[in-house]
């Protein structure tokens, strides 16, 4: 990442699972914490396991990245990831 930093990217996306997980089995979100924490003046993207809204959230309040990308989640079921009605 400091490379990447020097080159000037504006952010940095880090997917949570290892390439032989595919899509299944659980992300890594103690490794996603860690590699925020250690880069917290970059803006730090997670991905990996978030099936809905409330897996977003959760991630970004658990990790302190700055925003989660979705890809089979969202293909699967995009209404999952609508925030809830304040009504």
């Amino acid at each position: 990442i400091r490379k990447l930093q020097t080159a000037g990217v504006d952010y940095v996306v880090i997917h949570c699972r290892r390439r032989t997980d595919k899509h299944n089995g659980d992300a890594d979100w103690d490794s996603g914490r860690k590699i925020v924490a250690a880069f917290s003046s970059e803006f730090i993207v997670l991905n990996g396991g978030i099936s809905d809204y409330d897996d977003a959230i959760r991630v970004m309040e658990q990790t302190k990245c700055h925003a989660v990308m979705a890809a089979t989640g969202y293909l699967r079921n995009h209404r999952r990831f609508s925030a809830p009605s304040k009504t």
